[in-house]
């Protein structure tokens, strides 16, 4: 076989791959979740989370607008202006310990009374509070046929929105990959 011919089956093949994942989920993709004020931990779930993805840096912050903690005795003093250096250090640089993306677990639910394609948005990091919604109708209709024809799927928490001004409405979005023995050929 000549070099003309294996180039030109390299590309054939590629032609063939990139149409057959037109025709599927792209992946990676990112989404919002719905449907998480319906769920029944609703908004502490997302808070926990939250705090588990950013509180080292929210409570830096907070030093930062508060100024060091003030402490009686010599040695106290000395400990809060050592946390205060270190988190000063650590705004600075953004030198913080790097987290493993917090897993997500779609489960699909053909039961569901409102959409037969639903898929389920789970965390288990949050324990029983870990239901946290939905993917978006749209997005199920595409990923439920591959979740039910067998195809894997990871996803992780790519963040949590809260809006300073609402408290008491956060939002989460994620990412869904394919699982990469599992890409489409």
């Amino acid at each position: 076989m000549s070099m003309e011919d294996v180039m030109r089956e390299r590309r054939d093949a590629e032609i063939e791959r990139q149409s057959k994942r037109k025709t599927g989920m792209p992946s990676p993709f990112e989404v919002k979740v719905v449907g998480v004020s319906f769920t029944p931990h609703y908004p502490d779930n997302l808070h926990q989370l939250d705090e588990i993805i950013n509180g080292a840096r929210r409570r830096d912050r907070e030093m930062m607008e508060f100024g060091p903690p003030m402490m009686n005795g010599e040695m106290a003093q000395y400990h809060a202006e050592g946390e205060w250096d270190a988190a000063c250090q650590r705004l600075a640089t953004g030198d913080y310990p790097a987290t493993e993306p917090l897993a997500v677990v779609l489960v699909r639910n053909p039961d569901n009374e409102y959409d037969a394609n639903a898929i389920e948005v789970h965390i288990p990091a949050l324990g029983e509070m870990g239901f946290i919604g939905h993917l978006t109708r749209p997005i199920a209709a595409r990923l439920a046929p591959e979740i039910d024809s067998g195809t894997q799927w990871a996803a992780a928490v790519v963040s949590v929105l809260i809006d300073p001004d609402h408290m008491d409405r956060p939002g989460i979005s994620i990412e869904c990959v394919r699982a990469p023995e599992q890409e489409q050929e």
